[in-house]
Parts: C-alpha cells; structure tokens; sequence
C-alpha cells in the first residue's frame, strides 16, 4: 500500500507544476483558509498494536497576508485495550495560489497526544510539519496531497509520511476524505467543513 499511496503523492504534487500558469499569479487564493471542521478519525498505531477512532473539532482563521492559525481536538477511543486518547493541536500555516484552481501550504503545529488514566496517563508532545496542495478538478471535485514529518514522538516513530485527500465542494460547505500513511501505521479521516469567510 506503501508504494501505491506514495506514487500517487508524487503524481499528484507534481501535476500542479506540469499544468499551466497564468502570466500573473492570481492575487487571492481560491481555497478558504478560515474554516471550522468536525470530523471523524480512524488510527492505527504499530506502537499501540491496537486502532482506535472519535471524533473532534479543528477550527483554522486565515489573516489577509495568507497566514493562518488553527487548533484542533480530538478524543479516539481505543478497539481492544483499555481507555482513549486525545489528541491536540495549535499551529501556524501560510498558503499561496498557485492557480485559479491550485493553493499550495506549510504549516507548523505542536501536537499532544494524552493517554486517560485508564489508558496509563502517559503523554507524547511533538512537532509535526506538512506540506501540500489542493487543487479543483472540476466545480465539485477537490483533490489534494501532502508530505509531513512528525518529530520527537514518544508514541511510535514518524518521520515521513504521505496524506492523500478527496473532497466535495457545495460552495461555503465541503465533504473531505483523506488517508495518511506514516511507519507507525495508518489514519482515515471524515470531515465536513465549514469555510466561514
């Protein structure tokens, strides 16, 4: 599967550069960067030898230099051992239209994954670095990839890992899909958004 999801990143980072720009960069970008998200999420971790999935909230405010703040909460409860975790985030992000159909962006975000008591307690903080793109297909379809790095993790190694994303735009309201591969293991995600301004 490794292969397969990491081949499909590369195509789809590097169809943006083989598409044709405009003479000028568009001044805005076509993606909102201030939304409000609930979702659904589905991890497995080698680590834990055990998945887990819940729910949670990322809230993101875009500034009008295209830099953004975001947070993000989420509480997975765990299949076959006992407990649930939660997962916490705040960061910072910058984008950039590439297109009228494409937006590329960084982000920086220090993350806290927290055992309950019933789980050990225990807690891992760590810092994880994307980057990536979203692109229209079409009026409806969105397509989007990245590569990120997940430093200092005391909950299994991640060094490098891959996401791919679907989505469904109904003007101010989409539906995401997205899949993230790391050395540790997997997570699903379901989202519905809310681009607010």
């Amino acid at each position: 599967m490794k292969s397969s999801v990491l081949g499909l990143l590369v195509l789809a980072l590097a169809a943006p550069a083989a598409a044709q720009a405009d003479d000028a960069p568009p001044s805005t970008d076509v993606f909102s960067y201030s939304t409000l998200q609930l979702d659904r999420q589905h991890a497995h971790s080698d680590f834990f030898g055990d998945s887990s999935a819940g729910n949670g909230l990322k809230f993101s405010y875009d500034f009008a230099d295209e830099v953004y703040l975001f947070g993000q909460w989420n509480k997975l409860d765990f299949d076959a051992r006992p407990g649930s975790h939660s997962l916490t985030g705040i960061g910072v992000g910058a984008h950039q239209a590439y297109s009228t159909q494409t937006s590329f962006y960084i982000d920086l975000a220090f993350m806290q994954d927290r055992l309950d008591s019933a789980g050990g307690g225990a807690t891992d903080d760590y810092w994880r670095i994307s980057y990536g793109f979203r692109t229209h297909a079409n009026g409806l379809l969105e397509y989007s990839g990245a590569i990120f790095t997940e430093r200092n993790t005391l909950f299994g190694r991640r060094p490098f890992g891959e996401r791919v994303g679907l989505g469904l735009n109904f003007a101010v309201f989409s539906v995401q899909a997205g899949v993230e591969h790391t050395s540790d293991g997997n997570r699903t995600e379901l989202a519905l958004v809310w681009a607010y301004r």
